[in-house]
């Protein structure tokens, strides 16, 4: 009798562990593979090898809806110029030619669309897509380091400048500046006078950077007037994200007597 009752255990031990690992085999199986940052280009050359694999990807709008007949949207991938995705929708989504996205779906099997030029090319599809808003930094001039200053703020005769963070990207550098002016006069800022400092070196601002119109930028104002505030983003050529900065900001009175503001942000 006992020996009977110990192999019933043992039958029932093997079962329930052939069954644990027939469900870890499924759930394995039904998890998605994504497609690695570093395998975008490939996957959008030839798809083939990614069929089946999902991809968390961001690209401009090229064409609206309807494209060679097919319900969807055409995207250029950005760090590789050439290279675009379509991706399907049920619907129209209301993006336009330039908007930015951001894609999570399927990679299917390629479709042929005709471009404005008239020429067939063979795109890769992704299928099953989400759908959200990108933006012109998250998808042209993408943050890979962001620094924040210990003591954001200084206050000299009731003018408090901010500065709330610096983002690291390899094309600039973008520093977030706050200025309220709780004083009882206007007080004037001018772009060319706000310089970051690292290593000794000064670095001026780029009042001429292409990412002001591109990006739409919010831009400090140059007149603050008492009991106001303003907010933005100053433009700077890339320096290192790994070494510690000075934000300096020069704000003139009216008499145009200047006061200086330095944020130190460390690495």
């Amino acid at each position: 009798m006992g020996c009977k009752k110990l192999v019933c255990a043992l039958l029932s031990c093997t079962m329930l562990c052939a069954c644990t690992s027939t469900k870890s085999v499924e759930k394995q199986s039904n998890k998605k593979q994504y497609v690695k940052t570093d395998q975008f280009t490939s996957a959008l050359i030839d798809s083939t090898d990614y069929k089946g694999k999902w991809i968390k990807i961001e690209g401009k709008v090229k064409l609206g809806p309807e494209v060679s007949g097919k319900q969807g949207y055409l995207v250029k991938y950005v760090p590789a110029q050439r290279r675009y995705f379509f991706f399907k929708t049920d619907k129209d989504l209301g993006y336009q030619p330039g908007d930015y996205v951001k894609v999570e779906g399927q990679i299917g099997k390629d479709t042929n669309l005709v471009n404005s030029s008239g020429n067939e090319l063979s795109i890769t599809t992704i299928t099953h897509a989400k759908v959200s808003d990108g933006s012109y930094i998250d998808v042209e001039v993408p943050t890979y380091c962001t620094n924040k200053p210990k003591e954001p703020k200084q206050t000299i005769d009731g003018i408090t400048m901010k500065v709330s963070k610096v983002e690291y990207a390899d094309q600039e550098t973008r520093v977030y500046v706050s200025i309220e002016n709780n004083s009882d006069q206007p007080i004037y800022y001018d772009p060319n006078y706000t310089i970051l400092q690292q290593d000794g070196t000064h670095i001026n601002s780029d009042v001429l950077s292409s990412s002001y119109e591109k990006g739409n930028y919010p831009q400090l104002a140059n007149a603050i007037e008492p009991h106001s505030k303003t907010s933005g983003i100053v433009v700077f050529s890339v320096i290192s994200s790994e070494k510690d900065c000075d934000v300096i900001i020069t704000l003139f009175t009216a008499n145009l007597a200047g006061i200086d503001f330095t944020i130190h942000v460390n690495a």
